[in-house]
């Protein structure tokens, strides 16, 4: 938890494709373990892991959805994550009229298609990552500001659910992290490309009140 004017500040995460790597994790007794241990400490930690999961204050609620690894990098990833919330808990779906209702998923790729954005309807705020930013490098991404990326996480080029803000109803947006660090170690000598790219750190600022 963070401290800001001795308010106690939650930190709310939730796991992407790169916390769950393996698809045979539960069959993997040393990874699980220490998988379980990473979850444990972070709880430890005053962080608040949702994991299919609600958190929510006076304020706000948010609702943090993991997505299963294989929905990631299948060509049909569209019908397995309409599957995927589809199975879920319909509860997590609920919004509030007296807060605001953000969902945390990782990956936005699918996002603005039909029907996974009228299954997350409810959501004024839809948060995600993965994207990388579209490996779009510094001087680019600071003039021009619109959704496309140049390669995705799937080695497809030309996405354009990448980065900034996307509007996606009447009201309701998905915000799309760059992140820190855009080409990871197991990138290889790529990885010294880093310096190409935005490092970035959102803060995002909402008008309005809670109705009482």
């Amino acid at each position: 938890m963070g401290l800001i004017n001795n308010k106690r500040i939650p930190v709310i995460i939730i796991l992407g494709n790169h916390d769950i790597y393996r698809e045979n994790i539960y069959n993997d007794n040393d990874f699980f373990n220490r998988f379980s241990k990473y979850c444990s400490d972070l709880e430890n930690l005053n962080v608040i892991l949702l994991r299919n999961d609600i958190y929510e204050d006076r304020y706000v609620r948010f609702v943090g959805f993991e997505l299963p690894t294989y929905t990631y990098h299948s060509c049909n990833s569209i019908d397995l994550e309409k599957d995927f919330y589809n199975n879920l808990d319909i509860n997590l779906f609920i919004s509030k009229n007296n807060k605001l209702n953000v969902c945390v998923v990782h990956n936005p790729i699918n996002i603005c298609n039909k029907e996974i954005k009228n299954i997350l309807k409810n959501f004024d705020v839809i948060l995600a990552g993965h994207m990388h930013n579209g490996l779009v490098i510094s001087f680019v991404d600071r003039i021009s500001k619109n959704n496309w990326g140049l390669i995705d996480p799937d080695k497809k080029f030309f996405s354009k659910v990448s980065r900034n803000i996307i509007k996606i109803r009447r009201n309701k947006y998905l915000i799309i992290s760059g992140g820190i660090t855009k080409l990871s170690n197991r990138s290889g000598i790529f990885k010294y490309g880093n310096f190409l790219f935005p490092m970035e750190i959102d803060i995002i600022n909402f008008n309005g009140k809670a109705k009482e």
